[in-house]
């Protein structure tokens, strides 16, 4: 027996509105593999294509309350310093999605703590300052 068997119709109603309106971040997260490809056949999926035709497929997408973009969503792609300077994936620093904008870069060189934003510096993913959860909102 669930704790919510012995409820009506609308105090599960309210219930699950008060935890809508309390959630502040939502997040989803999708391998990037042919099989998780293969069986994205629904609009929940997100997939970005880059200039030569090929696809990428973001780490994360990102609800904020406070992005103004369509549903507050946000796009967000981890490297780690391996691949700042390989250029496919480079080039995805500069992709825009049609709905949600941007594609947020973000990275840590291996053995340190914190999180960086990376922008595209000439051929090569370079620090544009310590990750803020803020600056995903614009």
């Amino acid at each position: 027996m669930s704790k919510y068997d012995h409820h009506d119709k609308e105090t599960l109603i309210r219930l699950l509105e008060r935890r809508d309106a309390q959630r502040q971040l939502g997040l989803v997260w999708e391998r990037e593999d042919d099989e998780v490809r293969d069986r994205a056949i629904n609009d929940d999926f997100v997939a970005l294509a880059l200039d030569e035709g090929d696809g990428f497929f973001p780490d994360f997408v990102v609800s904020l309350t406070e992005r103004k973009q369509a549903d507050g969503v946000a796009l967000l792609e981890v490297k780690g310093n391996q691949w700042w300077g390989v250029s496919h994936e480079v080039e995805k620093a500069t992709v825009k999605h049609v709905d949600y904008g941007d594609v947020f870069m973000v990275g840590r060189e291996r053995g340190h703590r914190d999180f960086i934003h990376l922008r595209k510096l000439g051929d090569k993913l370079e620090s544009a300052g310590a990750f803020d959860i803020a600056r995903m909102r614009w």
